[in-house]
């Protein structure tokens, strides 16, 4: 269920999702909405009282997210646009070009160039270059911390995910966003090393964090930076 309230002259619309739990959680998502995860039976005005006293908390992250770096790519990407690469903005050249045989991608200077043949989509082309460049980047990059970790992953995946930027599973699969290839080098550090960790600490504890910070000692910055990026 969707509410609003009126909090320091703005207006908060949240969702309420009741669930088995002992405790209230608020969430602002990738997509500007405020959740709020409370336990059953708890009331309306309850709730209310919760997302009130978490005012100024909620417009500031709201207003984080607003003005975040987005990581993303249009589906109506067209010849000009910028997108990013490894935290650099590059001009987007697109050449028809109907005499190759398969579409190429490939960066010059400040620009990154996609050859493709007419019929063929532009966002396409560039998505599945993405995915590509993603998996070899992570990859090296998995096996460079690896030495640090004595457990290996047993596959990495590079998916199309909505809302974080990587994950562990129980059995050790690591999976990473293609937009990861979009951050700089030292922010993509960071996502690895994060799900590498949860392959021996499976929650967000201290053991996790200490076991973060014994690998990348400076991951606190790299963590406040990724969080001015907005998943697109």
């Amino acid at each position: 269920m969707t509410f609003r309230i009126e909090y320091s002259n703005q207006f908060i619309d949240y969702t309420v999702i009741k669930r088995k739990r002992k405790t209230a959680e608020i969430r602002i998502e990738q997509s500007d909405k405020v959740v709020v995860v409370v336990p059953y039976g708890i009331s309306n005005d309850r709730v209310e009282e919760i997302v009130r006293k978490k005012g100024a908390w909620i417009i500031k992250k709201l207003s984080e997210v607003k003005n975040a770096q987005i990581a993303g790519i249009d589906k109506d990407i067209c010849d000009g646009d910028n997108i990013l690469y490894l935290g650099n903005l590059y001009r987007l050249k697109i050449i028809d070009n109907n005499d190759i045989k398969r579409n190429q991608v490939y960066i010059s200077e400040k620009s990154i160039i996609v050859e493709i043949r007419h019929n063929d989509r532009a966002y396409e082309v560039i998505k599945n270059w993405y995915i590509k460049k993603a998996f070899e980047i992570i990859e090296s990059r998995v096996l460079f911390y690896n030495v640090k970790i004595d457990i290996r992953p047993r596959t990495i995946k590079i998916k199309d995910q909505k809302s974080r930027w990587g994950s562990c599973t129980y059995n050790n699969d690591l999976l990473f966003n293609f937009r990861c290839i979009m951050l700089s080098p030292k922010q993509l550090d960071y996502v690895v090393v994060h799900e590498l960790c949860h392959m021996i600490e499976k929650n967000h504890g201290k053991g996790f964090w200490n076991l973060v910070e014994l690998i990348m000692p400076d991951y606190k910055n790299q963590r406040q930076q990724l969080k001015k990026i907005r998943i697109s």
